[in-house]
């Protein structure tokens, strides 16, 4: 496994694989801050992950809104955040 890599690489290579969902449910995904920098970590694990995460968001999300994307680094940690507008999770 690769273990440094680009983050910004990464999330864009899973945005790619997800865009036909986001296009078939009339989606924006919008990536903002992208932060380009290399990171030690294991790309195929931290690849499904971040895949997941945004497959799940666009399938929850409402038809024609905006997923967004956003990663921040503070200090020596990424901070991910992912947003849908959709219907609220039941308690």
């Amino acid at each position: 496994p690769n273990l440094i890599f680009d983050i910004d690489v990464l999330v864009n290579k899973c945005i790619k694989e997800n865009s036909a969902l986001a296009q078939n449910r009339s989606i924006k995904i919008k990536y903002i801050n992208p932060l380009q920098c290399n990171i030690f970590a294991d790309e195929t694990r931290l690849r499904r992950v971040i895949g997941n995460l945004i497959n799940n968001g666009l399938s929850h999300a409402s038809k024609n809104t905006e997923f967004t994307i956003n990663i921040q680094k503070q200090h020596d940690k990424l901070i991910f955040n992912f947003t849908n507008i959709g219907n609220p999770i039941p308690e």
